[in-house]
């Protein structure tokens, strides 16, 4: 394995750690894969969520992305629409395509959400790669009603958990007319 190999799967590692840390609820692993002085920052353009602006270190990150979040949320899935290599420049993956899936806790409503992530890695100081600064833009956040209460299951089951591909969601989502706006966002986003 080269170099740039060894970084794909240790950033290709660090991202899939950040998944199962926010939608697992698991604090101390986010609290790890940031560095202690992490920014991270939030682009909303979305009514459907709200994030403060900036969240300065580690531990308040982690604080924000799991256990304030998942005081929200439940049975959340997060998804990668492209893979790291085909994002990576550097110690930077830039533009990193997202779908995420999950039900509020108060009132049930199905949430279907998508945008993009930028991430720059600085190494630790145990020569491993941490998150240095990470950028999470919402471009859509949509209400989708579920009665049956299985539409959110049924939607999580039909996508490989946690890498996936655009085309696959798309043809998934296309069938739900109050998601065309999602829908339309990820057909015009520059395919990796």
């Amino acid at each position: 394995m080269d170099d740039t190999e060894r970084t794909n799967a240790e950033i290709t590692g660090i991202l899939e750690q950040y998944i199962h840390g926010k939608d697992d609820d698991r604090y101390p692993l986010l609290e790890e894969i940031y560095d202690q002085e992490a920014l991270l920052s939030f682009s909303v353009r979305t009514a459907g969520i709200t994030f403060p602006e900036r969240i300065e270190g580690n531990r308040e990150i982690a604080r924000v992305l799991s256990a304030d979040f998942n005081t929200k949320y439940k049975e959340v899935r997060t998804y990668y629409l492209a893979p790291v290599s085909a994002c990576r420049i550097s110690l930077a993956v830039t533009a990193q395509p997202w779908l995420v899936l999950m039900r509020e806790r108060t009132g049930g409503l199905l949430k279907v959400g998508c945008g993009l992530y930028d991430w720059h890695f600085c190494q630790a100081p145990d020569s491993s790669q941490q998150i240095r600064s990470h950028r999470i833009t919402i471009a859509e956040m949509i209400d989708l009603p579920d009665q049956s209460d299985q539409l959110l299951a049924h939607l999580q089951q039909q996508l490989p958990y946690p890498w996936t591909d655009r085309q696959t969601v798309v043809s998934l989502l296309a069938r739900y007319e109050e998601l065309s706006d999602l829908v339309r966002y990820l057909q015009n986003q520059p395919h990796k």
